[in-house]
């Protein structure tokens, strides 16, 4: 999980920041206690107990709370996905209209299920998941 992405859905006004861990590196020798470069220093977005509290105030999440806010985000991406991929197989809005136009022009609604069959199968091919919890 990515709190820097669920906290500011959960708590958009709440003061906070992450902990840091320090990362070994070759330019550092064995047993050098010297202060820790900031480039040296990676930023724990994924652990709940590395968020540091700056607000008494605002309400903190609770940890099943985050959980769940994460897996609305995990479905958003996941129907972003689904949007490109029917964006990239549907016939353009142009050539759609054109067809519905044809269509209804010479009374054909054969022609009209045909339209309706087209984009029908790019959205059985690319099925969106539900945003219900």
């Amino acid at each position: 999980m990515r709190y820097d992405e669920i906290l500011p859905r959960l708590v958009p006004n709440a003061k906070y920041e992450f902990g840091f861990v320090v990362e070994s590196r070759l330019s550092r020798l064995p047993g050098d206690s010297g202060p820790v470069a900031r480039d040296e220093q990676i930023k724990i977005y994924d652990e709940y107990d590395k968020i540091i509290w700056l607000d008494e105030i605002v309400e903190q999440p609770k940890l099943a709370e985050c959980e769940a806010e994460w897996s609305v985000i995990q479905r958003e991406l996941e129907n972003e996905l689904v949007d490109d991929n029917r964006r990239s197989e549907y016939p353009s809005v142009n050539d759609q209209l054109d067809m519905l136009w044809h269509a209804m022009d010479n009374g054909e609604m054969t022609k009209v299920a045909d339209f309706y069959d087209v984009i029908k199968t790019v959205k059985d091919r690319y099925p969106k998941p539900s945003l219900d919890v």
